[in-house]
């Protein structure tokens, strides 16, 4: 895993620039890492700086090559080379060797996987991300003339500390996870967009785009006419070939991880684990939250089918508590630069020793916004803002939801220029949020284990399925076909909540559409139970209250209804839809990173290290420091009387951070056990619904009852 940014200055000061901020760029890290290299063009004119930790598909150096004429390539992420018969990863040697043989603007069509990669050589630089950009890139020009590309966004602002923060784009993220188009939520910085790449020559960026790259490759009318003369071959072949990429994984003897729920995605990875030949004793598979949840129920089904070793990780209760729920909740400020991180429920405080198999990337094969036809871009931007999709809380003012439901149509408008169909505005809508919400899910995949890998991403099935009858992705056929593909009956076996979309039956034959799910009937709490916290009346809701006080002039609330954002909060049922939920931490997540509330928590920094790249002194407005070691709490400290402070980052924050960071919460120290509250809460509510049905159905028989008696009579 690694960072790395990299900056073009033509009066040959690029190297000094770095330096200067060095220590800014690694208080900017959300890890700590093994290796920080420096690398440095011979006319001194580009330089870059690389952080780096070990994994088990990479060594910290197989992630960085310089060749012997001083060229340097960057690798974040993982590159699979796909060959006819077999598929293997490639170090940054490598990919400099495929840069060598064909270029930069053409090194994806040779790769899968998830990757950002940098290559310079003094005279010019390349940047290019996988498809949907996954790793995304990001870059400033600044008014001098310097240029900066980063695979983060905080290490750019460590570099121009004085940009400010785009409160549209913030407003976005908290409707919709994630920015529209290239914006991001700092003013001066932008995204390289999907399918495109970036040039760097004479200190200046050159942006080449390829607007809907999946929906306008050059053989897509050879593919579309393959599909319909014999589908099934097609479908062998795409698959087979996303078989092979994951084999490459297991090949490295790697430990893996996958994480199994009760829907497709997690299960369709199962298929394709099974596909790689006999499955290896390396993997083993695991579900969060109490035994009897659906999710955990159809895991262990999952598990036990395909013959994997099988965990329950059971939330304790202890991690819970309102303290360090909000210490966490500042923490993933941090660490996500602002993107909110959803299934972040308990903070892992180091990193495993293993790959982590992620399946969010099967969303872009699925539409499911509405299942009527939009009419045109601006019925798709109407019926976004007319239901609960972007607002369920009705927290954003007339004319902020007028002008944000404008941009949405423009935007859908530039897809529909671009070649999408209006049928296909939903797909496209959510594949250009990959790039926000998967980075956000990338960074957090990178905590929690020591490589995420997104077997469902491939960019051919991504083309196909958009190439394919629009009833595919309706139907979510894409993962139907993965999953019956596999040589164990994974196709039958339950689902949670939801089973398989009726129209497969018709379209494709698939009896288990008549297989009923695993439903929740006592509301036991999922592994992201954590989030209903917020809703109590409890330590952890009156410090998002404060937050929203102290923030009262926020440029924020042009765009949503203070008032009525605490309300939501002090009046929501401990049953809350996790949509609306979600959105509300969504929108405290953007008031968090554009006024400074969040701590350094730095994963896999030991509690009381004296390594300067866990330990950041916090300084509050009010005159007072902490020196906080990255993990555990922090201590107040008198910085006129250390010497032994001496280039350790100072971050200016909030008081109530300077609370977070040492413990001093008289509140949170009264506060004893919300996650059993939670739990009561939830059954108290389930019993309460149980008991209304009863009494609705004890009506109607009274009702039949009256009415027997009146005709007899």
């Amino acid at each position: 895993m690694s960072d790395y940014v990299f900056i073009s200055d033509r009066t040959g000061q690029a190297a000094q620039i770095v330096d200067n901020r060095a220590s800014a760029l690694i208080a900017a890290l959300g890890y700590r890492a093994e290796g920080t290299e420096r690398f440095v063009s011979a006319n001194r004119r580009m330089a870059a700086m690389q952080f780096s930790r070990s994994t088990h598909l990479y060594r910290a150096g197989d992630q960085r090559h310089t060749d012997r004429d001083g060229a340097v390539t960057l690798l974040k992420g993982h590159a699979i080379r796909r060959g006819r018969d077999d598929a293997h990863l490639l170090p940054a040697e490598a990919i400099a060797r495929e840069i060598r043989g064909g270029g930069s603007p053409t090194l994806r069509e040779r790769l899968a996987g998830d990757y950002g990669i940098c290559h310079f050589d003094g005279d010019d630089a390349a940047f290019v991300s996988d498809p949907l950009s996954m790793v995304p890139l990001f870059y400033h020009e600044a008014s001098d003339g310097t240029s900066i590309v980063a695979t983060r966004p905080r290490l750019i602002q460590a570099l121009v500390p004085h940009l400010g923060f785009d409160f549209r784009s913030l407003a976005w993220q908290a409707i919709a996870f994630w920015p529209l188009g290239e914006d991001t939520l700092v003013s001066g910085i932008r995204r390289v967009p999907q399918g495109g790449w970036l040039g760097v020559k004479d200190s200046r960026v050159l942006v080449h785009q390829r607007p809907l790259s999946y929906l306008n490759r050059q053989d897509g009318g050879e593919m579309r006419a393959e599909l319909q003369r014999d589908p099934e071959a097609v479908l062998d072949r795409v698959i087979g070939e996303m078989a092979a990429s994951l084999r490459a994984v297991f090949d490295t003897g790697a430990r893996v991880n996958l994480a199994l729920t009760g829907g497709r995605d997690s299960r369709a990875i199962a298929a394709l684990a099974t596909m790689t030949g006999p499955l290896p004793t390396t993997l083993s598979a695991f579900s969060n939250g109490v035994p009897d949840h659906p999710d955990v129920a159809v895991g262990r089904s999952v598990a036990d089918a395909i013959g994997a070793e099988f965990t329950n990780n059971i939330p304790k209760p202890a991690s819970f508590s309102s303290g360090d729920i909000f210490r966490q909740r500042l923490g993933a400020v941090f660490r996500y630069d602002g993107m909110l991180p959803v299934w972040d429920g308990g903070g892992s405080p180091g990193i495993s020793p293993a790959v982590l198999l992620q399946g969010h990337v099967g969303e872009v094969y699925r539409d499911k916004w509405f299942s009527t036809p939009y009419d045109s871009p601006e019925d798709f931007a109407r019926r976004m803002f007319a239901g609960n999709n972007v607002d369920p809380n009705d927290l954003l003012r007339t004319d902020a939801a007028a002008e944000l439901r404008e941009q949405l149509a423009d935007r859908a408008r530039y897809y529909v220029d671009s070649g999408a169909s209006v049928a296909q505005l939903g797909g496209v809508f959510r594949i250009e949020g990959m790039q926000s919400w998967e980075s956000a899910q990338f960074s957090q995949g990178a905590l929690w284990a020591s490589h995420p890998v997104h077997p469902l991403y491939d960019p051919d099935l991504i083309d196909l399925s958009f190439l394919a009858p629009q009833e595919w992705r309706n139907d979510e056929r894409i993962h139907y076909e993965i999953i019956k593909r596999s040589a164990f009956n994974l196709v039958d076996l339950p689902f949670a909540e939801h089973g398989w979309h009726q129209g497969l039956e018709l379209n494709a034959g698939c009896s288990a559409v008549h297989v009923p799910p695993v439903r929740n009937t006592r509301q036991l709490v999922s592994a992201s139970g954590w989030q209903s916290a917020l809703f109590f009346k409890s330590p952890l809701q009156r410090r998002f209250l404060q937050i929203i006080d102290e923030c009262g002039s926020s440029p924020l609330w042009d765009y949503f209804d203070k008032e009525k954002t605490r309300s939501a909060i002090t009046t929501a049922r401990a049953d809350i839809p996790s949509i609306k939920m979600t959105r509300l931490y969504s929108l405290l997540t953007s008031l968090c990173y554009s006024h400074g509330y969040e701590l350094p928590l730095k994963f896999n920094a030991a509690a009381g290290t004296e390594t300067l790249e866990a330990r950041t002194v916090l300084r509050a407005k009010s005159g007072t420091t902490a020196l906080f070691d990255g993990r555990q709490k922090g201590a107040l400290v008198d910085m006129s009387a250390s010497d032994t402070l001496d280039g350790v980052p100072v971050v200016d924050v909030p008081d109530l951070v300077i609370d977070a960071a040492t413990g001093n919460d008289a509140a949170f120290a009264r506060d004893t056990d919300v996650y059993d509250l939670h739990l009561e809460l939830r059954q108290a509510a389930s019993e309460n619904r149980r008991l209304e049905a009863e009494l609705r159905t004890a009506r109607r028989e009274l009702d039949s009852l009256r009415k027997g008696d009146t005709r007899t009579a």
